[in-house]
């Protein structure tokens, strides 16, 4: 397992990531994972901005080594039982192509699948525009790329106001027919407890700091009456 790791003015990939499991990933503006193929691979805890594209950066940027790589990927994933797992993760922004959604394991309130039919079939520019702004360039530039699915997810790991707004995006892109339904989504497995607060978060630290010195405070006490009643007793 990679634990409390950084990803800093690079990007990652072409590579094979199998049975890899990430936990805390720290980003600068946005981590960019281009051209990598994924096997049970677990992403946890608080993850910053990250970009999973479906083409490599090369110099050969011909259209018969890129066709080479688009067949690898497709003869991949047809021999995987799944690709993400990506329910437990915290992400400050995510958008995945490239990866089949139903190789995802999602969860469904806060993790959503758009196909290019829907998106392409539905007048996706009613989303009310407090909300949906973010989403509609996300939307665009998948649109223009090309592939055929894209997975996004609303930022736990960012403010709660911006958890919030992005959240009520993507119920709108539902709602319009644009994302797929909750019950219909591939890749989807058991929803998630409903995500904490911040402040709830901050709180039960906090709650668990005083506990864990009361109970040090304790312990020294006792082991302070320990020492004098011994002391006593040899008097």
């Amino acid at each position: 397992m990679l634990a409390d790791c950084e990803l800093f003015n690079c990007q990652v990939g072409p590579a094979l990531l199998d049975e890899v499991r990430v936990h805390n990933l720290k980003t600068n503006d946005i981590g960019i994972v281009n051209g990598a193929l994924f096997r049970r691979v677990v992403l946890t805890g608080r993850i910053g901005s990250l970009r999973i594209n479906p083409d490599p950066i090369l110099h050969d940027q011909s259209p018969s080594v890129l066709s080479s790589f688009d067949a690898d990927r497709e003869k991949f994933y047809a021999s995987i039982d799944w690709a993400l797992d990506i329910r437990h993760a915290d992400f400050v922004s995510f958008a995945v192509e490239g990866v089949p959604a139903r190789l995802i394991r999602r969860d469904p309130e806060t993790q959503v699948v758009v196909s290019r039919e829907r998106a392409l079939g539905r007048d996706w520019s009613k989303l009310s525009e407090s909300v949906g702004g973010y989403w509609t360039d996300m939307i665009d530039t998948f649109l223009y790329e090309g592939t055929s699915e894209l997975v996004l997810a609303a930022p736990r790991g960012a403010r709660r106001s911006v958890f919030q707004q992005r959240l009520s995006g993507l119920r709108e892109l539902r709602a319009l027919g644009v994302a797929e339904p909750e019950g219909n989504s591939p890749g989807v497995l058991s929803p998630l407890p409903k995500p904490i607060a911040p402040k709830r978060k901050a709180q039960a630290k906090k709650t668990q700091a005083k506990k864990t010195q009361a109970k040090k405070t304790q312990a020294k006490k006792t082991q302070a009456k320990k020492t004098q009643a011994k002391k006593t007793k040899r008097r």
